[in-house]
């Protein structure tokens, strides 16, 4: 994706608050690019420190650390959600004898 069209996502999110959050899918259409694209942008949005909140209603720039909150929390659930996956998958094959099969 060039870097004028991340700047300019970017730039539309900051237009919105939490009283006007922007789905996905406008982005999606104003600019050409697909759900995974839009989401792969606000990550790395986030972690350069720009706080963008989401939620059922779209995407929004916090302007306070309470906005943020529930974005946190989601973010943190996701995380541990995943990770008892993972430890699921890993426990479904043992290693007897150096060979690989399942439980």
């Amino acid at each position: 994706m060039s870097k004028s069209i991340r700047h300019h996502l970017l730039a539309t999110i900051m237009e919105h608050g939490t009283d006007n959050p922007v789905y996905s899918v406008e982005l999606e259409k104003k600019y050409k690019i697909s759900g995974i694209v839009v989401r792969d942008c606000v990550r790395e949005f986030r972690r350069e420190g720009h706080p963008i909140a989401s939620g059922s209603k779209g995407y929004f720039y916090a302007k306070y650390r309470t906005e943020l909150v529930p974005t946190i929390n989601s973010l943190r659930s996701r995380a541990k959600d995943l990770l008892k996956t993972a430890d699921r998958l890993e426990s479904v094959y043992t290693q007897p004898s150096g060979q690989t099969t399942l439980v």
